[in-house]
């Protein structure tokens, strides 16, 4: 078969636009590394976007502790460089490991030595806004708010595009890409939209750990500025429950304070004005124990999620 000109020119192109859908950390991460590649990416997205480090209703999630170590850190500024130095200028703490870690083993507390590595310290809400803020005037990258994805356009054999609807006015529209990437996440619609088109069902397996993990977010008190991050691992073959938990300390002079356990043991859900324990493990450490003793604020509502269960498609 003979090609003809047209043909040999577009195998000849490179693509030039793609979609992404979803404009959490995977999107945007996603939309800087094609936009090197690229001509034009758009980001779509349901909900608005505030313009301040805020909690947005398409991430729930983000109350808990996300820590970002060093090789993630160091991955994000290679795709979008200024991002930590915009975290930190937002009160991010920047914290060696593990000589800035307090962390119990069930062999004991883990010795400390000097930086070999580092975590960055913040807010779920901080890390996703810093990103977004600095890819938000991209030359290559547009992002269009208040608009959802409701199906794919295309056949099994070529996704060409996405059909859209506007959530304030429900017009609906459709937007072509010589690529399409879903990073909407647990709720995506993807497997059922790819199945309409009469491709094979997604192979999903899930794994329910019957963990619970409880959140709240407490003013530091007075001194505290260089509180390291600590960590109490789970001790199964001392505890028949797998009780755990953290504290990261986050912008805003905060501590993000997360205790974990499985269904015999889970953290308590409800409002206290008292710290919360682990049974007395960490007793052994006063450096742990006394900046925070009866100086904690009022915190947060308990931020608590749906399922233990975890799921992957492949």
């Amino acid at each position: 078969m003979t090609r003809t000109d047209g043909q040999k020119r577009a195998e000849a192109s490179p693509p030039t636009q793609a979609v992404v859908l979803g404009c959490g950390m995977a999107g945007m991460l996603a939309a800087a590394a094609l936009a090197r590649h690229l001509g034009q990416v758009i980001v779509i997205e349901r909900d608005a976007l505030p313009r301040t480090p805020r909690a947005r209703k398409g991430l729930p999630q983000a109350q808990h502790t996300h820590v970002l170590p060093s090789t993630g850190a160091r991955g994000i500024e290679a795709l979008v460089p200024g991002t930590l130095r915009r975290l930190l200028d937002a009160g991010a703490h920047r914290k060696g490991m593990p000589n800035q870690l307090l962390s119990l083993t069930p062999q004991g507390w883990l010795r400390r030595w000097p930086e070999t590595q580092y975590v960055i310290g913040c807010s779920r809400d901080l890390l996703d806004w810093g990103i977004r803020e600095r890819l938000r005037h991209h030359p290559k990258i547009t992002i269009r708010t208040g608009v959802a994805a409701t199906d794919v356009l295309g056949s099994a054999d070529h996704i060409r595009g996405v059909r859209l609807r506007d959530e304030r006015t429900g017009h609906l529209s459709e937007i072509t890409a010589d690529l399409v990437v879903d990073a909407t996440g647990r709720g995506s619609r993807m497997p059922h939209w790819l199945k309409v088109l009469g491709l094979p069902a997604v192979r999903e397996v899930t794994v329910d750990s019957g963990l619970t993990y409880v959140t709240r977010i407490f003013r530091a008190p007075d001194g505290a500025a260089d509180f390291p991050v600590v960590n109490i691992a789970a001790a199964p073959g001392k505890h028949p429950y797998g009780q755990a938990g953290a504290l990261l300390p986050i912008e805003g002079g905060r501590w993000l304070v997360t205790l974990a356990g499985t269904p015999a043991e889970n953290p308590p859900p409800h409002r206290t004005t008292s710290p919360p324990s682990r049974g007395g493990s960490a007793t052994g450490s006063s450096e742990t124990s006394s900046p925070t003793r009866n100086r904690w604020a009022p915190p947060t509502p308990a931020a608590v999620p749906p399922t233990g269960a975890a799921s992957t498609r492949t």
